[in-house]
């Protein structure tokens, strides 16, 4: 018999067991896991744990990290559960972070079938619009090794423009004349993890689907563990809005 799901990772803070708690009865599947999540609230600097580094790539991506200071940890935990992939060499991982909804979950469980994804490296099942969060995803072993080995060297994303609908209206309000950033720097987190996510997938470095089959628990994902004191939103800013915001010691406060 085929094995479906070699592991199934449920990513979970530590302060939020109750969330696990709550869905572990209700998930049927051996290959179910708790993954215990990276604080980096708590410590923001705990990405040089890890031999890593923090270069936001671009405006948006910086005033998002530098209010955000959950979105290290998230990155993180991600991360550490791709090299879990890549070390077992596993090749059907769900990755599903705490907010998930239950029912649509038991769904896609009763549902999937690995033989349906064999075509794709990485198969967003996100319901959310646009591209979608990192709530839900699939991924086999080359998917894991290319995030890894992209979050090692992420000059492989050179042709793309990171966050270019938020950066556009930041340019479009006159808030500033054009957009600076590198990919060259190594070992790095660029972006936050589903941005990467798209990034990876728009440089076709890996084959990708769409599938809208996980949906999120709106009461859960509106306690959000990413948001730090001062978060932002680039369709409220304003000229002194930014440059109060950018004179704030949070600014860009992995270089401090």
């Amino acid at each position: 018999m085929v094995k479906e799901l070699d592991k199934i990772f449920f990513l979970n803070l530590d302060s939020r067991k109750l969330r696990w708690n709550s869905l572990k009865p209700h998930i049927d599947h051996p290959s179910l896991q708790r993954f215990p999540a990276v604080n980096s609230i708590e410590d923001p600097f705990i990405y040089k744990n890890y031999d890593l580094t923090l270069n936001p790539v671009g405006i948006a991506h910086t005033l998002y990290f530098s209010s955000h200071y959950g979105a290290v940890g998230c990155y993180l935990s991600h991360y550490l559960m791709w090299k879990e992939i890549i070390k077992n060499k596993w090749e059907s991982v769900l990755i599903l972070e705490d907010d998930i909804e239950l029912v649509s979950l038991q769904l896609f469980l009763q549902k999937f079938r690995k033989n349906d994804y064999k075509s794709y490296n990485l198969v967003q099942l996100s319901c959310k619009s646009g591209f979608g969060g990192t709530e839900a995803y699939w991924l086999d072993y080359k998917a894991a090794q290319t995030l890894v080995e992209t979050t090692h060297n992420p000059s492989l994303l050179n042709k793309i423009v990171p966050a270019s609908g938020a950066t556009n209206q930041i340019i479009n309000k006159g808030l500033i004349k054009k957009d600076t950033y590198t990919w060259e720097v190594k070992n790095s987190i660029t972006s936050p993890s589903d941005k990467f996510l798209r990034y990876v997938v728009k440089a076709d470095l890996i084959k990708f689907k769409r599938r809208k089959k996980i949906s999120l628990d709106i009461g859960l994902c509106n306690n959000s563990s990413i948001l730090g004191d001062s978060g932002f939103r680039v369709h409220e800013l304003d000229k002194e809005k930014l440059e109060k915001y950018s004179n704030l010691k949070n600014f860009k406060w992995w270089e401090t």
